[in-house]
């Protein structure tokens, strides 16, 4: 089993196994921002924000972003793209 498919105990955990992990901006919605990468046939989302001051701290481009550069509070992971494993700080 690789090392990113255990579920991380905390965020800490999350950065460390996934931060290097290269995200593209997937959408934008009551100032929440989605990015989505594949992995080995699984699909990665995370997510950041949340409020309207949250919208002002990121610059969104259509260039992969690492993980740790968005500081999510949130994820998701899915092996089949229908039912999702959840993590939240």
């Amino acid at each position: 089993m690789n090392h990113y498919m255990t579920i991380p105990k905390d965020y800490n955990e999350f950065i460390n196994d996934f931060g290097t992990f290269e995200v593209t901006f997937s959408s934008y919605y009551k100032y929440s921002f989605t990015f989505k990468c594949k992995c080995d046939d699984r699909v990665l989302l995370i997510g950041c924000g949340g409020s309207s001051d949250d919208i002002y701290k990121l610059e969104i481009t259509n260039e992969p972003m690492k993980i740790s550069d968005i500081e999510p509070n949130w994820a998701q992971w899915s092996d089949d793209s229908k039912s999702f494993t959840d993590w939240r700080w």
